[in-house]
């Protein structure tokens, strides 16, 4: 499914006025949705933050342990589950929403 631009900009203004705090966790081809929600007005509203842990070993530091594979739906939801600990600590008072996408690209290689 492809969005307008004008359906993209509806979508994370209603993020931004959704009340949650939001820590985000991606590697690779997905970290693009970073800039997407700090380039509509108000993603101080919801963004705490936003970490790419790229690396191998900064993607083993992020989770406490390397994952079996570093692509995967299962590391995703590690991800995501290790930036909900971390916006509840940085917001306790507000329901918090924590996400982790991983995005493999076509290989140079």
């Amino acid at each position: 499914m492809t969005l307008t631009d004008a359906e993209r900009r509806r979508i994370i203004t209603a993020l931004h006025g959704s009340g949650r705090k939001a820590a985000l966790a991606i590697t690779g081809g997905g970290s693009g949705a970073i800039g997407a929600l700090l380039r509509i007005p108000g993603g101080s509203k919801l963004l705490l933050e936003a970490q790419v842990p790229y690396d191998t070993g900064a993607l083993s530091d992020y989770l406490g342990a390397p994952p079996e594979q570093f692509c995967s739906a299962e590391t995703a939801v590690a991800m995501a589950r290790a930036a909900l600990a971390r916006a509840e600590k940085f917001a306790p008072d507000a329901p918090a929403v924590g996400l982790g996408a991983t995005a493999a690209l076509a290989s140079d290689r």
